[in-house]
C-alpha cells in the first residue's frame, strides 16, 4: 500500500456534462425479452442485481473529447483562471477518440491552453480520474505547475448496443454467460472535470489532504462528488473520503477537507 499527503493542493472547481437521453434498465430488458424468456430470467433482474435503474446515453457519434471539453470549460470558468494559467491537462477516460494522439491533446486544443503545458492521458478503468487527481496534485505540491485540469468524457453507448446485439444473436447463450455480461449493461455516459491548484492562488478551494493506493478496484465517483458539492450535501469544513474501485483489481482512497 502506498500513502501520500499534500499540504498545498486545493480543488478549486468542478464541471459536469451529462446527456439528456435516459435509458432505463427496464427498457434494456424489454429489448432483451427474447433472451430473458428463453433463459427464464425474471424481469427486473438487471436493476435488482446492480442497483442501477437508469443511465445517461449519448449518440454513438459523440466523441469523448467533445464532451470532456464542455465539462473542462465549465470547471475552468468556475475557477476564474485563464487558460494561460493552466500548466497541465490530464484526460482520464476509458473512452478515447483515437488510439493516438492522446484525447487530452484534443481537449487541450479546444480550450486554448498554452503549448508549454503538460498534456497526457491516464487510463485505469474506473479509477482513472482518481489517479489523475493524484498525479496532478503531486505536480502542484512539487511546484512544477500552479494549476491544472483533470477531465474525463465517457461514451459507452456503442458498447451497450453491441452487447445487446450479441446477446440477441447468440442462440446458444447460457444463463451463466448472460449474467456475466449484464454488468456491461449498467454502464452510462457522462463527463466531469476538476481544476486543482496551489493554495497560494486558490480563491477558497477544498483541501486535498492525501490518500492511499493499493492494487490487488468509479467514472461515477468524481461526478458524485461534484453533484454533492453543488447541491450542498457536503458542507464547508467536513472531511470527505472518496473510495474508488477499478476492475476489481485496484483501490484508491482519497481524503479531502471541504
Amino acid at each position: 500500500m502506498i500513502s501520500f499527503r499534500f499540504k498545498h493542493v486545493r480543488i478549486e472547481s468542478f464541471g459536469l456534462n451529462f446527456p439528456s437521453t435516459i435509458l432505463s434498465s427496464a427498457e434494456i430488458e424489454q429489448r432483451l425479452a427474447p433472451v430473458y424468456q428463453r433463459l427464464r430470467i425474471p424481469a427486473g433482474t438487471l436493476e435488482r442485481v446492480s442497483g442501477v435503474s437508469t443511465r445517461c446515453m449519448w449518440p454513438t457519434t459523440v466523441t469523448p473529447s467533445s464532451v470532456a471539453t464542455v465539462a473542462a470549460r465549465e470547471a475552468l470558468e468556475r475557477s476564474g483562471f485563464r487558460p494561460d494559467q493552466i500548466g497541465a491537462l490530464i484526460n482520464c477516460s476509458v473512452s478515447r477518440d483515437f488510439f493516438e494522439p492522446a484525447t487530452a491533446c484534443l481537449v487541450h486544443h479546444n480550450l486554448g491552453i498554452p503549448e508549454e503545458s503538460l498534456v497526457l492521458d491516464i487510463t485505469n478503468a474506473c479509477i482513472g480520474f482518481s489517479d489523475g487527481m493524484i498525479m496532478l496534485a503531486h505536480l502542484i505540491e512539487a511546484g512544477t505547475v500552479q494549476a491544472g485540469i483533470i477531465c474525463s468524457g465517457e461514451n459507452i453507448s456503442k458498447v451497450v448496443h453491441t452487447t445487446c446485439e450479441q446477446l440477441l444473436g447468440d442462440q446458444g447463450i447460457t444463463r451463466d454467460k448472460m449474467l456475466q455480461m449484464l454488468p456491461t449493461l449498467t454502464l452510462g455516459c457522462g463527463a466531469v472535470a476538476a481544476v486543482l491548484c496551489h493554495e497560494s492562488i486558490s480563491k477558497g478551494g477544498h483541501r486535498f489532504i492525501g490518500g492511499v493506493a493499493r492494487s490487488a478496484v468509479s467514472a461515477a465517483l468524481p461526478a458524485a462528488l461534484a453533484i454533492g458539492s453543488g447541491e450542498k450535501d457536503i458542507q464547508r469544513g467536513e472531511r470527505v473520503l472518496l473510495t474508488a474501485f477499478g476492475s476489481g483489481l485496484n483501490t484508491r482512497f482519497l481524503g479531502f477537507e471541504w
